[in-house]
């Protein structure tokens, strides 16, 4: 996905549309323009999950055949303008692109694919990580990434291709429905992982009741059914386009049936909303909080708290202890979230550029290119996040890289202690990660 050199003319649906109605009247002229201005606005309030989908479809599909806005239907039609004759004269992908950019998807795709099921399986193998009601989150967070990664092969061997959508009808609405999907979920994760390290640090004393493992349960599959709700309608509603050509290339696109080009622009700023914006401010806010809490008044937010269990002998551990470890969690979970906004900002600019520039990305291919390798770098990157700033996920992954797995530990409280340790066991099995 990085540095492809691909034709040095990428034009946007507004700028080719504009340049393809050169030769009509005035008149036909200005009411093509204002709909490329609509057209432009709505894509800029992409999400940044069908906006992966969108901006590898458009860079490919550009590479080809640039979009022309139809004013009889409001529909995306191919059509071949002057300055995109003169790009397919100086030729579309060089073949030093095609091997660097196969070779970056390949690295990101292997490490992404590797590192989330070594996540996956340190959680549900070792029984000490399982009692942390994190770790379930962090688990589910894994499952989304892998889903992406793997729903995003088809685009990503089609991008490199360039030959548009070769699938059909059926492969298009399921392909855009898993890859929305897997990212609602990955959003929705990260939502639910920050709201409970704000209870368990800022309200201890009910997190045992609020955030104990049944209703963390019940929360992933909310986040399943929500995000599946609101990824139905590219399942419903995505379609492969052609132009009118003999030997057309066909694009995965979403068309509504009536009044398309309302509720697809209804549809991109609402999904902007609830899966960018929304959950960064969200997350900003209570991070914000915590941070607060943790490093300017670590001193008031527990007093030392004492348990003790036996193992091969008694121990005994203070809470200054588990306050490190929360805010070592809270460190990788600040920078896990700094990643995936970061990693989708990119396309959120090229959006906006197309919204407020009259000018197509025609000098900034590149961009296009590594924008989408920002991307997918974000389903790749927690594993190695989670190996630098967790000794639990980074002694799992030793032992199960090195195949000397330890045994797990087995705590019992003495019966004295046994009820101040369950109490305390259950807000602490939150930093457990």
């Amino acid at each position: 996905m990085n540095r492809n050199p691909l034709a040095p003319s990428l034009l946007s649906h507004s700028s080719s549309s504009s340049l393809s109605s050169s030769s009509s009247s005035s008149s036909s002229s200005s009411s093509s323009s204002l709909l490329f201005s609509l057209s432009a606005s709505a894509s800029a309030s992409l999400s940044s999950s069908s906006s992966l989908n969108n901006t590898l479809s458009e860079l490919n599909e550009s590479l080809v055949k640039p979009f022309f806005l139809s004013v009889a239907n409001s529909s995306a039609l191919p059509e071949l303008g002057p300055r995109d004759r003169e790009a397919a004269e100086r030729g579309i992908v060089s073949l030093s692109g095609i091997i660097a950019t196969s070779l970056m998807f390949f690295i990101i795709g292997a490490t992404g694919f590797f590192g989330n099921l070594l996540v996956i399986y340190s959680v549900i193998s070792d029984r000490k990580m399982r009692s942390s009601v994190t770790n379930l989150l962090i688990t589910n967070l894994a499952l989304a990434d892998l889903s992406t990664l793997i729903s995003g092969v088809p685009d990503i061997v089609l991008f490199i291709l360039n030959r548009g959508w070769l699938l059909g009808e059926i492969p298009c609405k399921l392909h855009r429905f898993a890859m929305v999907t897997s990212l609602y979920v990955s959003v929705l994760s990260l939502c639910a992982v920050c709201i409970e390290r704000y209870i368990g640090i800022i309200h201890p004393f009910e997190a045992h009741i609020v955030c104990n493992r049944r209703r963390i349960i019940c929360v992933i599959c909310i986040v399943w059914f929500i995000s599946l709700v609101t990824g139905l309608p590219p399942l419903l509603f995505n379609t492969v386009m052609h132009d009118k050509s003999k030997d057309s290339v066909g694009f995965c696109r979403m068309r509504f049936p009536t009044n398309s080009f309302l509720y697809f622009m209804i549809y991109k700023f609402g999904e902007f909303f609830l899966y960018y914006f929304a959950p960064l401010l969200l997350q900003m806010v209570l991070y914000c909080i915590i941070t607060k809490q943790l490093f300017l008044g670590s001193e008031h937010l527990h007093r030392p708290v004492v348990m003790t269990w036996t193992e091969t002998g008694n121990r005994t551990e203070r809470s200054s202890d588990a306050l490190q470890a929360r805010k070592g969690v809270v460190k990788m979970l600040i920078i896990s979230v700094l990643v995936y906004f970061i990693s989708y900002s990119p396309i959120e600019i090229m959006l906006f550029y197309k919204m407020i520039s009259p000018h197509a990305f025609k000098d900034h291919w590149s961009y296009h290119v590594i924008a989408i390798v920002i991307a997918y770098v974000n389903s790749s990157a927690n594993p190695i996040l989670y190996s630098i700033f967790s000794q639990n996920f980074r002694r799992r992954f030793n032992a199960i890289l090195c195949g000397h797995e330890e045994k797990n530990r087995h705590m019992t409280a003495t019966s004295t202690n046994s009820r101040m340790w369950r109490l305390t066991s259950l807000r602490s099995a939150t930093t457990e990660v």
